[in-house]
């Protein structure tokens, strides 16, 4: 049920953006994220790092397609590159 509420959310977006970092408590749901927009809608996934101390989860690394800073400009440039 929750799998298909996500992607239903998800027709209408053009790419992912997932905040950086490991979170536990939310693994099962970023995990239905992820695969709704990459084995549903091969949608873009941009990954935002807010510091560099922060671990990244082999799952959002394997499933990236660019990580950027917290930072408007490489996030602009991100969505142009990839959206095109």
């Amino acid at each position: 049920m929750r799998y298909e509420l996500i992607r239903e959310k998800m027709e209408t977006c053009d790419a992912l953006l997932l905040l950086g970092g490991v979170y536990p408590h939310y693994n099962d749901w970023i995990s239905k994220e992820i695969m709704a927009c990459k084995k549903e809608g091969d949608k873009p996934l941009i990954v935002v790092h807010k510091d560099q101390t922060l671990q990244i989860s082999p799952v959002v690394r394997r499933y990236a397609d660019r990580f950027v800073q917290w930072n408007k400009d490489e996030l602009v440039a991100a969505f142009r590159d990839l959206l095109q």
